[in-house]
């Protein structure tokens, strides 16, 4: 004998039932069972409406719970790339610190190697010569020639020594180009080391040519360059090209960023030119394709 049974029933049943197959397999055989009894009790109309709900139940439950599976999966992955993100950037900044250390090392080496050159050459040749000139003027008044003879000995003793120290200064002491290049690429790192920007640096010509205050300029105006290009450019590379010709000196500042139509000259910038008018030169922007700037000063 068929039942009518409260439609409000057949829809809460339906949800509840739904919700019975999310549970284990016990509870879902259970839910089945119940389902065909209901099915034998229900009318027909009554049927069709909680069979209807039933699927509807169901497939909307699947799908909010398929949709929560991926999510947590997603959230998860996030979590472990973020791990794995903070574990890299441990080893990049770690690898940064190693070699700063190895370049301080280096320096240490160096100074260390200079002082005992330094000891050895000059030590002896001061010891050696006060030791003469100590016999020389304890003589002096009873043996002319022969005080003489240890003063010339001295002077020539001290030339070499002097011929001495001048070359060993020569062979350490690094070009003027390289100071200027060296110390560009050093200021270009440092205002890099923690933005995902990437430099590149070219030269051409003659760079013994280019004097301390030039240099002074390119590096301070690069580094400007390179803080406007971090704070508002949203640029992947960077390029700082030297150009030395016969009578002029061509710097370009160059990133693929946004640019900018319109330029507006504040602090930065405004340093920038004065800079390089205070050397007789002349500077350039352009923002039509990132952003560009080109310096020319007189050799």
């Amino acid at each position: 004998m068929l039942y009518k049974i409260n439609p409000i029933f057949i829809i809460l049943g339906s949800q509840i039932i739904s919700e019975l197959f999310e549970f284990n397999e016990l509870v879902k055989y259970g839910s089945m069972i119940l389902i065909c009894i209901l099915g034998t009790v229900i009318t027909k109309e009554n049927k069709f409406l909680f069979y209807l709900l039933l699927f509807i139940t169901y497939a909307s439950l699947s799908i909010i719970k398929s949709y929560l599976e991926k999510t947590d999966s997603l959230e998860k992955e996030n979590r472990e790339l973020r791990k794995n993100l903070t574990y890299y950037n441990k080893l990049v900044e770690n690898s940064k610190d190693f070699e700063e250390q190895v370049l301080y090392a280096t320096q240490l080496e160096e100074r260390n190697k200079l002082s005992q050159q330094m000891h050895d050459k000059i030590g002896h040749v001061v010891a050696g010569s006060l030791m003469q000139l100590e016999a020389a003027k304890a003589i002096i008044e009873e043996d002319t020639e022969a005080s003489k003879k240890l003063l010339e000995g001295t002077i020539s003793v001290l030339r070499s020594g002097i011929e001495d120290i001048r070359i060993t200064l020569r062979n350490i002491k690094p070009l003027k180009e390289e100071l200027g290049i060296n110390r560009l690429k050093l200021e270009v790192d440092r205002a890099l080391k923690h933005s995902s920007i990437n430099s590149h640096i070219s030269f051409k010509g003659e760079l013994n040519n280019i004097n301390y205050n030039q240099w002074k300029v390119i590096i301070d105006n690069t580094k400007e360059a390179l803080t406007n290009a971090i704070k508002y450019s949203k640029a992947k590379d960077f390029w700082v090209n030297i150009h030395v010709m016969n009578k002029m000196l061509k710097v370009e500042l160059k990133d693929n960023g946004t640019g900018s139509s319109i330029i507006t000259k504040g602090l930065g910038i405004a340093g920038m030119e004065q800079r390089v008018q205070e050397l007789g030169g002349n500077i350039t922007f352009d923002g039509s394709s990132g952003f560009s700037i080109v310096i020319l000063m007189p050799i």
